[in-house]
């Protein structure tokens, strides 16, 4: 079993790359924040238990996290919403399902 959600973040029409998107976050949220986000998403714990993915879609960056239960999941949903921080980009979270 796994659990997953989806985080959304709407993009200007510009950002058409993940290194447009990476450029635009930094300025959006600030070095700092930035690369505290950064290290986080590469702690090797991301490695062994939980997967994510990005892609462009249509204006959104989406970003797919897969945990292999459900408080791995929840946990990790938690973490992010605090470390993401940015007056200008409001994140969508979606529901932990189970897949």
């Amino acid at each position: 079993m796994a659990y997953t959600y989806t985080v959304t973040v709407s993009i200007p029409e510009e950002v058409e790359t993940e290194l447009d998107f990476i450029t635009w976050m930094q300025g959006e949220m600030g070095s700092e924040d930035y690369d505290a986000i950064s290290a986080w998403l590469s702690l090797a714990q991301f490695d062994t238990t939980d997967t994510w993915e990005r892609e462009i879609v249509e204006n959104t960056m989406v970003t797919t996290r897969v945990s292999e239960t459900e408080a791995q999941a929840i946990q990790n949903m938690e973490e992010l919403k605090t470390l993401f921080k940015s007056d200008t980009v409001v994140p969508t979270y979606s529901d932990i399902t189970e897949v």
